[in-house]
């Protein structure tokens, strides 16, 4: 895991593989268990990142975001464009499947944005503050000061 501090949060990258490239049942949930393992592994060191180990959530782009989708816990938290080449439907369905389950979720569709825009900004306009979305809606739970 590589870690970093930005805007009073910490965060920690995971990489995931599968053996060979080669998908089989088992493989399918090689990225789901190492995302799990990489949680249990920030809550059990939190107080070495100075964080609490109630206060930790993942966060994912493109196949990242499906995997954080299986390995997260709520409350959720989703942004999606209509020109990525993604439908935003997905989210809508992941948004709705929450929402039927009584987990606390917030969603921002953008009209522009592309594909693979993580934390980049290139000239965007309002997609570009999805950001400061994520930290309002963080702040409003008290999950960040």
């Amino acid at each position: 895991m590589i870690g970093s501090t930005i805007r009073n949060l910490v965060s920690n990258a995971v990489k995931f593989t599968l053996r060979n490239g080669k998908i089989h049942v088992a493989a399918k949930q090689v990225p789901r268990q190492h995302a799990q393992q990489a949680l249990s592994i920030v809550r059990k060191n939190a107080s070495a990142y100075g964080i609490s180990p109630y206060k930790i959530g993942i966060m994912g782009f493109s196949p990242g975001g499906h995997l954080t989708s299986t390995a997260s816990t709520p409350p959720t938290f989703l942004i999606s464009t209509t020109d990525n080449g993604v439908s935003p439907e997905n989210s809508i369905l992941y948004y709705q499947a929450c929402r039927h389950n009584k987990v606390p979720v917030e969603m921002h569709i953008y009209e522009k944005g592309g594909h693979g825009y993580a934390l980049k900004k290139n000239g965007l306009g309002p997609f570009e503050t999805w950001m400061f979305r994520m930290e309002d809606w963080m702040r409003e739970r008290k999950i960040m000061k």
